[in-house]
């Protein structure tokens, strides 16, 4: 049972930082893409566009599949009633962040709400992440 806490522990930390890395990739998308404009004027091709979100959406699709795994482990881990509630929301929220990315495509109200999601999403995983890290370093600490 430890041990499963202490997998995610590290699984929080891990998963916090792919949040981090998949806000750098977004900017990457958005920058390329404009460079990509004043390279080659006012259009910019499919396959630019594909190019500069690849790795965000690819990435995209990794965390949110670790938010899901987080949840498991939590569940496995028996890390308590809180703990569960809190890797549940930021899984419901994972999964919310790809559907208003599918959705975005069509409709520009869900893009609207696509980063407002991705907030939620970081606010969350740093919460999670510093409670099991705090919680984890007060509980070697008490140990004598």
């Amino acid at each position: 049972m430890e041990a499963l806490r202490t997998i995610y522990r590290y699984w929080a930390a891990l998963l916090f930082v792919a949040v981090l890395v998949q806000f750098g990739f977004a900017g990457y998308g958005a920058f390329f893409a404009s460079s990509v404009l004043q390279d080659a004027g006012d259009t910019l091709s499919h396959k630019s566009f594909d190019h500069a979100w690849r790795l965000h959406t690819g990435f995209g699709n990794i965390v949110v599949l670790a938010t899901v795994i987080l949840l498991i482990l939590g569940l496995l881990g028996r890390i308590g009633r809180p703990g569960i509630w809190f890797s549940l929301a930021l899984a419901v929220a994972g999964v919310l962040q790809m559907f208003l990315a599918y959705l975005g495509e069509d409709h520009a109200t869900a893009g609207f709400l696509h980063p407002l999601d991705a907030l939620v999403i970081f606010v969350l995983s740093a919460g999670i992440a510093h409670h099991v890290w705090h919680r984890g370093r007060r509980a070697r600490t008490a140990t004598p």
